[in-house]
């Protein structure tokens, strides 16, 4: 089904490769290359521009990356943690605390400039995420964050530095025993606070909007019809009007892993497109399309031609060429122009 809309210039989508994914009708010539503080460096041997996917904090840190070896050094990045009982896995994970300092902020910026040295690549694009919201405030993060932008910018003049909305994490604090979002910049109203600030401070910083991890933070999944597509439209609506700051899109869902001996696993975060961020969210099968409708209103525009790089996180594997494939043409079916 198509959305397109009269009158509106379509958006263009620049693809950002996943989990090394090559498309035969899709061409990308930028790598997303994890720069977690537990990755292993690995050399881009080709000529592609990368777009570097900064630490998350969605399971802990264990700090093996090899630039963490050297003695003395990274000592506010590697002390600013905050160690958290996991039951599941009956077991203590150590979770780094993003942003709580301006000494961290500095650190972290030496840690990207150091580990692009290594991998002798200049990023296209940096994309960070949230502190936890019971460590510190939104103006205190950015005060600490405009350390980091100047040294990056320094370097990188033209990079997009890039923030997304998170909400999945193992950390655990009151928030997350209230089944919400332990995250600074989790919902809608986050992101249109961040938008303001952001343009009242001048800073360069624009957003990647993960849009399952936007929908699952207000819970739309236990929504009737109705009022599922009620929510969606004004999550939308505010979406569209802080678009002139989101650069960036993450889309992906729940779905089947396909392994090579044959066995199935069912509901597996990263193994779907649009079917499978209605799982995700648990809603029924028509919010497929109200969401892709929704999302296309809130990213077009009537004046200018926006630009998103798109990271479709969906995993290789055996099936995962024909699911993003699948996502593809659903997006430029839409009206999205690659």
């Amino acid at each position: 089904m198509e959305f397109r809309i009269l009158g509106i210039k379509m958006s263009k989508l620049i693809l950002v490769n996943f989990d090394k994914f090559k498309l035969d009708n899709y061409s990308s010539n930028i790598d997303e290359i994890c720069a977690k503080f537990d990755a292993k460096m690995a050399v881009n041997d080709n000529d592609n521009e990368i777009s570097l996917h900064t630490e998350f904090c969605g399971g802990g840190s264990r700090f093996s990356n090899t630039l963490f070896d050297k003695e003395g050094c990274y000592q506010e990045l590697k002390s600013q943690t905050e160690e958290v009982y996991y039951r599941n896995g009956n077991c203590y994970i150590h979770f780094p605390l993003l942003w709580i300092s301006k000494e961290w902020s500095i650190e972290f910026a030496e840690y990207i400039l150091e580990f692009c040295q290594k991998i002798k690549k200049t990023p296209k694009v940096i994309e960070i995420h949230p502190p936890f919201k019971d460590k510190i405030n939104l103006d205190e993060f950015l005060i600490h964050y405009e350390f980091f932008e100047k040294i990056i910018l320094q370097k990188f003049h033209n990079v997009n530095i890039l923030i997304e909305n998170r909400t999945g994490t193992l950390y655990s604090n009151i928030e997350t025993l209230k089944n919400e979002s332990p995250f600074l910049i989790s919902r809608v109203e986050d992101l249109v606070e961040l938008s303001n600030k952001i343009r009242l401070k001048d800073l360069r910083l624009k957003i990647t909007l993960d849009l399952p991890q936007l929908l699952n933070s207000h819970k739309i999944g236990y929504s009737t019809p109705q009022k599922l597509k009620k929510d969606i439209h004004e999550i939308m609506r505010s979406i569209k009007l802080i678009n002139h700051h989101i650069k960036g899109l993450h889309l992906w869902g729940y779905g089947t892993e396909i392994k090579s001996d044959g066995e199935k696993r069912y509901h597996v975060a990263h193994f779907a497109g649009f079917e499978g961020i209605i799982k995700y969210v648990n809603l029924p099968i028509e919010g497929q399309n109200v969401i892709l409708r929704y999302l296309v209103r809130a990213l077009h525009d009537c004046q200018n031609e926006n630009e998103y790089y798109l990271v479709p996180e969906i995993f290789k594997k055996l099936n995962g060429k024909d699911i993003l494939n699948k996502l593809m043409l659903q997006l430029e079916e839409s009206g999205f122009k690659f």
